[in-house]
């Protein structure tokens, strides 16, 4: 399934910080963390989730740590900086 970043922050319990800014369509899947490109140049994060717990909050919370250190994604990384 395709995310929003959006959509990961509201399962997480947290409000996206950043708005209007384009952010990219994010790829759950067993794989290992990496880019693609859609047909438009557009990226897609692909975030490994082996090991992790999607029916918790904290699950979701640790995708978004990916996506803002390993990703290094702004939005994310400005959303996880006012994580308490």
């Amino acid at each position: 399934m395709i995310y929003t970043l959006e959509e990961i922050c509201e399962k997480a319990g947290y409000k996206l910080k950043v708005t209007g800014c384009l952010t990219p369509k994010i790829i759950l899947a067993e794989k290992e963390n990496t880019i693609a490109f859609d047909r438009e140049g557009n990226p897609i994060y692909i975030v490994d989730v082996r090991g992790i717990d999607l029916s918790r909050p904290e699950g979701w919370e640790m995708i978004l740590e990916t996506l803002a250190y390993s990703f290094m994604d702004y939005a994310t990384r400005e959303t996880v900086r006012h994580l308490s």
